[in-house]
């Protein structure tokens, strides 16, 4: 996934509405867990979507990007 795609389409479009109703306690504050895709903001200080979440106060967490016990979603790709 490509910074601007995840800024644009998820960033922008799902978590900044969270951010703003968790801001106004319409829902609990959360952090969000992400895989260690690059698209998600890792490395360097001036990626524009590590930029993203601290102007916008997002916490977030890198998870073991390829462990099922530890990211279940990986599961998801296993061939049956």
């Amino acid at each position: 996934m490509t910074h601007k795609c995840y800024l644009e389409h998820i960033l922008e479009h799902a978590v900044k509405l969270w951010l703003q109703a968790a801001k106004r306690g319409l829902i609990d504050p959360f952090v969000l867990e992400e895989n260690g895709d690059s698209g998600h903001g890792g490395g360097s200080k001036r990626n524009p979507v590590r930029i993203w979440k601290e102007e916008n106060g997002l916490k977030s967490y890198f998870n073991c990007p390829s462990s099922p016990d530890l990211n279940p979603i990986e599961n998801c790709w296993q061939a049956p």
